[in-house]
C-alpha cells in the first residue's frame, strides 16, 4: 500500500489520492458481504398463548457483527445472538425488534 500511495502522489494532488484511498477502502468493505445489511427474522409462532417458548431466527441479509433482539413482555427481555428463545407468560401478540450492524451499517426490523 505504501508503493501505491507514493505513486499516486507523484501523479496526483493529496485530495485526488485521498479520494482514491477512501474508495479503494469502502470497495473492500463491500466485497466481503458487510455493506449492505436488510434485518429480518421469523417466529415459529406469531400467536403466543399463555407460557409458551417461541424460537426467532434471524435471516439478516448481510453478515452483522451483531444482533440486538428486544421482546417487551418476554423472557428474557433481551437477547444478543442468531436465534433466541423466548418465554411469554401471558397470551397476547407481542411486538420484536432485531437490530443488525457491522462496520458500514445498522438496520432495524420490527415485527
Amino acid at each position: 500500500m505504501q508503493h501505491l500511495h507514493s505513486f499516486l502522489r507523484s501523479r496526483f494532488s493529496l485530495p485526488t489520492v485521498l479520494i482514491f484511498l477512501a474508495l479503494s477502502v469502502l470497495q473492500c468493505g463491500d466485497d466481503d458481504g458487510r455493506g449492505s445489511l436488510d434485518a429480518d427474522f421469523i417466529a415459529d409462532a406469531t400467536t403466543v398463548p399463555a407460557g409458551t417458548v417461541i424460537t426467532f431466527t434471524d435471516q439478516t441479509i448481510g453478515v452483522p457483527d451483531l444482533r440486538t433482539w428486544n421482546f417487551p413482555g418476554g423472557t428474557p427481555p433481551a437477547f444478543n445472538g442468531p436465534e433466541p428463545q423466548i418465554t411469554y407468560s401471558d397470551p397476547g401478540v407481542y411486538d420484536v425488534t432485531l437490530t443488525v450492524l457491522n462496520a458500514l451499517e445498522t438496520d432495524t426490523e420490527t415485527n
